[in-house]
């Protein structure tokens, strides 16, 4: 096929080169795809350079920039993949026939400029195979193999490349990282700020223009800070994909050998809690911030509704205060007074953990939690065990597939079995959806909701001697009680004028024979 009738103006080239030992050598591939991609008006958006690599001695694991043409191009970022030689790709048929096949699937043409040619395969059985039945499943394990030298790398330790965190520049020569004190003050206040329960664009906006490097600040840039793991002491791989966040379970975490840590782990993996949270919906912005300690706990014990709330105060031009924050039901027109309220749950929840003191909260805690755990891991061995029966089913397609595509049968007969086996695909990427689902939330139990490490800064303050409620922050209050009640309810007792009010807490620390419930009249 002539190139002209692939290559047309304004498309997007990559060009990908390899080396052995002469740097020249490099310089002569460049300029001969240049002049290709000139020829048919084509712009050079990308290159991929692996310099000092010998295809004989490195397979395709062992070639980063291979691995990351393979990934952009699955998100499409350039139309097509332009070499001097094929030799430049691969050196070994099997491998030949790797690459084509994945950058046959993405249907992006790889082009040969020394010949002004294509690389070709539409010839090869293997690819009309693939054309025919294979899908994006097998593309993906392919490469997925081409990240495992990464993955080894990234478990030692070692800087993988890419941009430094903010603060730090990196040394190629030597391998070490420079550090700006000035912006690491700032570093250290983010963390701080976001501890607190401000959120990203908050943060942004407390800081002067100009103070990042030059540039003005904005919640991204925030965002990329407080969730890098690299300023607690930690080198972290496959945080993202596609700009993306990705879960937790899936990143590759090593001690960060480079730098000192600037903040401490457990103040990192607070923040990490308070984003999750954030993140899942389990958790609106700003939810440590009400003043409303029971927002979202509280409930209508009549008709199990979630208590509102509103702020009734209001301030005379002398200064002084009218009215009160209070909790309602506008189903059963029940009304609470908030600061009541939390004096009352506060102080009874303060009470019953004081007493037990802070190792024996944290192994109630723990006990629930590893409870949860252990149900989320049965839920996943039940979803394992589907995934080995649809992955046997869909081998077993698969095969009777490309025999009957050998043997030329019928058509209609291909088309069903193709159609049968996408469904098949689609159920096993649905149950793998859910084992990931489930992995994720036993990550955010094991790693923060029963990390000690993430408990000492909510219940530093409760623990102390002589502390008085009013000089613990809202925050810290509101911290404090979220992991430790399972709800609170409101019961209207009309003959009494009064109020029942129920607190179910997680355990019984008080170790009272009340299965977890007790009692307050207010």
């Amino acid at each position: 096929m002539k190139l002209s009738h692939i290559l047309k103006p304004n498309m997007k080239a990559a060009f990908y080169g390899r080396h052995s030992t002469d740097k020249q050598d490099m310089d002569m591939q460049m300029n001969s795809v240049m002049e290709v991609i000139r020829k048919y008006d084509c712009i050079h958006t990308h290159s991929f350079l692996d310099k000092a690599v010998s295809a004989r001695k490195n397979k395709l694991t062992s070639r980063k920039e291979l691995e990351n043409m393979f990934e952009t191009a699955k998100r499409q970022e350039f139309d097509f993949v332009i070499v001097y030689k094929s030799d430049r790709l691969a050196r070994d048929p099997l491998e030949h026939q790797t690459i084509r096949i994945v950058m046959k699937t993405l249907g992006i043409p790889i082009i040969i400029s020394s010949t002004e040619g294509v690389y070709n395969t539409d010839n090869d059985l293997i690819v009309k195979l693939m054309e025919d039945g294979f899908t994006k499943y097998e593309v993906d394990t392919i490469i997925a193999r081409t990240r495992s030298g990464l993955e080894n790398k990234a478990k030692q330790g070692k800087w993988l490349g890419g941009k430094p965190p903010f603060g730090y520049t990196y040394d190629k020569n030597s391998g070490h990282f420079i550090e700006y004190p000035e912006e690491l003050g700032y570093v250290k206040e983010i963390f701080s700020l976001y501890l607190k329960g401000h959120g990203f664009q908050y943060i942004a906006n407390t800081f002067p223009k100009g103070s990042r490097r030059g540039k003005g600040w904005g919640k991204e840039n925030i965002k990329a800070i407080v969730l890098n793991p690299f300023y607690c002491g930690l080198i972290s791989w496959r945080r993202q994909t596609d700009g993306k966040l990705n879960a937790r379970d899936i990143w590759i975490e090593a001690p960060n050998h480079y730098v000192k840590p600037i903040i401490p782990r457990n103040t990192w993996e607070a923040c990490w809690r308070i984003y999750s949270e954030k993140r899942s919906g389990n958790m609106v912005p700003k939810h440590y911030k009400t003043s409303f300690l029971l927002q979202g706990l509280l409930s209508c014990e009549k008709c199990h509704a979630l208590m509102r709330t509103k702020n009734q105060q209001t301030v005379s031009s002398t200064n002084k205060k009218y009215g009160g924050k209070i909790y309602f039901c506008s189903n059963c027109k029940v009304r609470v007074d908030a600061d009541l309220l939390h004096d009352k749950v506060v102080n009874q929840t303060l009470t019953d953990v004081k007493v037990s003191g802070f190792h024996n909260v944290y192994r109630a805690i723990e006990k629930k939690i590893q409870h949860e755990i252990k149900e989320l891991n049965h839920n996943i061995q039940k979803h394992q065990q589907l995934y080995e029966n649809y992955t046997i089913k869909l081998q077993n397609i698969t095969e009777e597939l490309k025999q009957r595509m050998k043997n030329n049968d019928d058509k209609r007969l291909l088309k069903s079995l193709a159609i049968y086996r996408l469904d098949v695909q689609r159920k096993l990427d649905t149950i793998t959806q859910q084992i990931n689902e489930f992995k994720k939330q036993i990550t955010l139990k094991e790693k923060v909701e029963k990390s000690k490490e993430t408990w000492l800064h909510t219940l530093n303050e409760v623990f102390q001697d002589d502390v008085k409620l009013q000089e613990i922050s809202d925050m810290d209050k509101r911290r404090f009680l979220l992991p430790l009640i399972q709800s609170v309810s409101v019961k209207e007792n009309k003959k009494r004028n009064e109020y029942d009010i129920s607190l179910q807490l997680r355990t019984d620390f008080s170790k009272r024979d009340v299965k977890n419930q007790i009692s307050l009249i207010l």
